[in-house]
């Protein structure tokens, strides 16, 4: 995948998740909007950034062609992904919502769990639709 592509896709995967989030997020906390949409705006940013290295890596582990990546392989990924991206936001969200580290991280994993089903087919979607249009070009 080019670097354009690869931001694309980042790109469109954080989008959705944002809109998702922030509604998910002030239903649950009752917090203020705006609080709110910075909080999960700071996760984006953050999970971009991770996303795109994370997927470097990954990459170069993990080759052939990406729309022939088994379910197995998929789950992998996005498991392995989320478990490295707890370090960064548990802190971010407990801080940023004035909650205890164990509140912020049972509401993390509720996310992480979002986030894996998400993930699995968000990916398998942007694949094949992507082959879909390269082999029309």
């Amino acid at each position: 995948m080019s670097f354009k592509e690869r931001l694309i896709h980042s790109i469109l995967f954080e989008i959705m998740l944002i809109t998702i989030f922030t509604f998910a997020l002030k239903y649950i906390t009752h917090q203020d909007t705006t609080k709110v949409f910075t909080l999960v705006i700071s996760l984006s940013i953050i999970a971009v950034l991770w996303n795109f290295i994370f997927n470097l890596i990954f990459d170069k582990y993990v080759t052939g062609d990406r729309e022939k990546r088994t379910f197995k392989v998929r789950s992998i990924h996005a498991i392995l992904f989320e478990i490295s991206l707890i370090l960064p936001t548990l802190p971010l969200i407990a801080s940023s919502l004035k909650i205890g580290l164990l509140e912020a991280f049972i509401m993390d994993i509720g996310f992480i769990i979002f986030v894996l089903v998400f993930t699995v087919v968000y990916n398998y979607i942007y694949d094949h639709a992507r082959l879909s249009f390269i082999s029309k070009v």
